[in-house]
């Protein structure tokens, strides 16, 4: 049995319980895998095999100055010690630095360090691989691959039909819906893009915002700009697993109004229910845009405006084809190239 640790293991979005699933279905040299949470008394007791952790910054990022300082030098002692009993430690670089970063300097002694004691890192594409090499030229030396982000097709109930999920939403068949989905957070910039959204000219425009805001303040914010327009309408919660289908099946095309982007999981989701998507032209949309096609993703320059939302409207129109290709991003495929890089290290 060869025995992987992951941090973590099962997360907030389904990214890691469907690669994790799938990564339990290969075999390594015809052995079985075990993935399960990294514990460090089981590391201790037991080794593992390979360690993969995907956010680092959990380790640190929600806890005081003090705990954030002793807990990273107890796990760099413990990557450390898991190196020298012979377990592979990988990197999937789903950020560079935390998004909210609370410890800027403790978080910046980690990461180099961190990146000296990896083995390899996996880079979801070949944009962030150069990012990261740039930014830790240590990773450079290293194996690297670059495996993309999985769909989330088989993650979701998809049964309702786009007029059902519009009568649900109290939406006319003639509405033009763009939609806001995810956590909403201080760097996604929900606020000034429903501002944007306010100057957009046209009686036939709606607006969704679907998602949990990270801080009571940004919440209060979100409330306050979409009080403002009778076009908007929010949903200010985690939204239930069964209920996420209706929001995608009522929108025309997803926005995703940040200005700089690593990686994308709600990009991924949005195509998943096949709803184009419209992003800042940078980082992995550009790669993104290459894959999947700019039928299906429309980038803007820099700021959102409300002249590209306007444009947005006229191309979600565009006749396209019914599914969205993901080809190649099944988690099967995902996970046997994963478990090749895990042989490879």
């Amino acid at each position: 049995m060869l025995r992987v640790f992951a941090t973590p293991c099962s997360a907030g979005n389904p990214y890691c319980d469907l690669l994790h699933d799938a990564i339990e279905h290969e075999r390594i040299n015809g052995e079985q895998i075990e993935v399960s949470e990294y514990r460090s008394k089981k590391l201790i007791a037991d080794g593992c095999d390979v360690w993969h952790i995907h956010w680092p910054e959990i380790f640190y990022q929600n806890l005081g100055k003090a705990t954030a300082a002793a807990n990273v030098v107890r796990i760099l002692a413990l990557l450390l010690w898991a190196r020298m009993q012979g377990a592979r430690i990988v990197w999937t670089i789903h950020n560079l630095e935390g998004h909210e970063s609370n410890h800027p300097f403790i978080e910046s002694i980690f990461l180099r360090a961190f990146a000296v004691l990896v083995h390899g890192t996996i880079s979801m594409s070949e944009w962030v691989q150069r990012r990261a090499f740039r930014a830790y030229p240590v990773l450079a030396k290293k194996p690297a691959a670059v495996i993309p982000h999985g769909h989330y097709r088989t993650a979701y109930p998809q049964e309702i039909d786009p007029q059902k999920a519009r009568t649900i939403l109290e939406l006319s068949s003639d509405d033009r819906v763009g939609l806001y989905f995810g956590n909403i957070r201080g760097y996604k910039k929900v606020p000034s893009f429903i501002r944007t959204f306010r100057r957009l000219d046209r009686t036939d425009a709606r607006m969704l915002v679907a998602g949990n805001p990270h801080t009571e303040k940004l919440e209060r914010e979100v409330q306050q700009e979409a009080a403002q327009d009778s076009r908007v309408t929010t949903a200010l919660d985690f939204i239930p697993k069964d209920r996420v289908q209706v929001y995608f099946r009522a929108a025309d095309f997803a926005v995703l109004p940040q200005e700089e982007f690593l990686n994308s999981g709600s990009a991924l989701l949005a195509l998943s229910f096949d709803t184009p998507v419209i992003a800042a032209k940078n980082g992995s949309m550009i790669d993104l845009q290459k894959r999947i096609g700019a039928d299906w993703v429309r980038l803007f320059r820099e700021t959102l405006t409300s002249n590209d939302l306007e444009e947005a409207i006229e191309w979600a129109d565009y006749p396209r084809s019914r599914r969205a290709p993901l080809d190649g991003l099944d988690w099967p495929s995902i996970a046997h190239r994963t478990c090749g890089f895990y042989q490879r290290l």
